[in-house]
């Protein structure tokens, strides 16, 4: 409340409550005077003047349903610009802000994104939310017709293409992809603080960008984490294959050895996701036409990568399967009903141990097979393409490393795919007009 004082003082100093409230505060009785705030200001009538938003004409309720489920923190929340356009039709994505719910002192802006990473789909914006488990929060969304807004907001994401890769970030998981297969870097998420204690343990926590990667040996731990998968000739962690019938297609080039033909491009990046493009081509020999493009999203605040798999020329029969390589010492699990395979293991001894996982919509899991050095999750694609997520987790970049075991990964899995199977739901309001 001390740093945000003056500010306070000068939108609400002329009420009658102030001197009360002032009084308190100074007594260090804080809890009264936050007591004393709460009763006098957080009503609709003493919000913070419109004044404070003045650029902005308008504003439209995003309303955002959580009820029967888990709560919800950093939860990204995507509306398409078409379909807030339907309830505003002078709505300007160059020229708005995304304000918090529960705004009795101040308003808080938090940070969105708009951006484009389906051409079918158009633009969106994207911001990210808290929920309370079994609630609803209503979020509002701020414009004006006509101008532009300059509003930058921290980075947390980013994508880079380099020599035959391509990758894509946030500050808490970095991935890549070359030549069909699937690697994530480790990174660490705590550093400890030497500068003014040599013997220090105090854990300060860091928030690293690493992409592009350069040219260093990142097979060697360095400050920020390390490669924390040796792909060899296998998909890696989420890497496609194509089935047809009782036949099996590699959407890969393992060792850069294959004829599959891949394009790739960066999307997206900024505060809230980072996205790119992998098309591959030349898959199935008798049908040089058919292609899949996979589309990969990673959200700020996010460990896991969402994966969007379409195929360009649906058939009847096709099956889509994102595969999980074999550890040299590992243990495993499946959960059928949510789509869920994960392992937790060790590769290398420089690496350490990690954990893998991939999550799958459960309706669409046919079976797991296994093949030499992988496992795969083999998904009906009856409907031209499959959604599913990527994680993985280093060991060594956690802030307690102490002893997880393939149950601690399978309990934070469980508890992730709940959530990625069961969005919350979103309704957008009408638009209203600002004093």
């Amino acid at each position: 409340m001390h740093a945000h004082r003056k500010d306070t003082k000068q939108a609400f100093g002329n009420q009658p409550a102030w001197k009360e409230i002032e009084t308190a505060y100074a007594a260090g009785a804080y809890a009264a005077a936050a007591d004393l705030v709460l009763k006098e200001f957080a009503t609709e009538a003493h919000l913070m003047p419109a004044a404070r938003f003045g650029l902005f004409a308008h504003r439209v309720p995003i309303h955002i349903d959580n009820a029967g489920k888990p709560q919800r923190e950093e939860w990204p929340v995507v509306l398409t610009v078409k379909a807030i356009r339907a309830v505003a039709k002078d709505f300007d994505p160059d020229n708005c802000a995304v304000v918090s719910p529960g705004r009795w002192i101040d308003w808080l802006e938090i940070p969105h994104q708009v951006d484009e990473i389906d051409a079918s789909v158009g633009r969106e914006l994207c911001f990210l939310v808290n929920v309370p488990a079994d609630g609803r929060v209503t979020y509002y969304l701020y414009y004006s017709p006509t101008g532009k807004r300059e509003k930058a907001f921290a980075l947390k994401t980013r994508a880079a293409a380099w020599d035959s890769n391509i990758g894509w970030e946030s500050t808490f998981a970095a991935y890549r992809a070359y030549d069909g297969q699937f690697d994530f870097f480790g990174k660490q998420q705590y550093t400890f603080s030497k500068e003014t204690d040599p013997q220090s343990t105090y854990a300060k926590k860091v928030e690293w960008l690493i992409y592009p990667i350069g040219c260093g040996d990142y097979h060697q731990e360095a400050e920020w984490g390390m490669d924390a998968l040796l792909v060899a000739k296998t998909c890696g962690l989420g890497g496609l294959t194509v089935y047809v019938g009782d036949r099996r297609y590699p959407v890969q080039n393992p060792g850069g050895e294959g004829k599959v033909k891949f394009t790739q491009r960066i999307l997206a990046s900024g505060p809230i996701r980072a996205a790119v493009e992998i098309t591959a081509n030349n898959i199935l020999p008798e049908k040089p036409d058919f292609a899949v493009r996979a589309i990969c999203i990673i959200y700020a605040e996010h460990q896991e990568s969402e994966i969007r798999v379409a195929a360009n020329a649906p058939q009847q029969g096709v099956i889509l399967a994102p595969g999980l390589i074999r550890l040299a010492r590992e243990k495993t699990f499946l959960d059928k009903s949510l789509g869920c395979l994960g392992a937790w293991g060790w590769q290398d001894d420089a690496i350490g141990e990690i954990g893998l996982a991939l999550i799958v919509p459960p309706e669409k899991l046919k079976d797991v097979v296994e093949h030499a050095g992988e496992r795969r999750m083999r998904c009906e694609a009856s409907d031209g393409g499959i959604r599913y997520w990527i994680i993985g987790d280093w060991r060594r970049g956690r802030r307690f490393p102490v002893g997880p075991t393939v149950d601690n990964w399978r309990q934070e899995l469980q508890a992730l795919a709940h959530l990625l199977q069961s969005d919350v739901e979103l309704t957008v309001g009408s638009s209203e007009k600002l004093p």
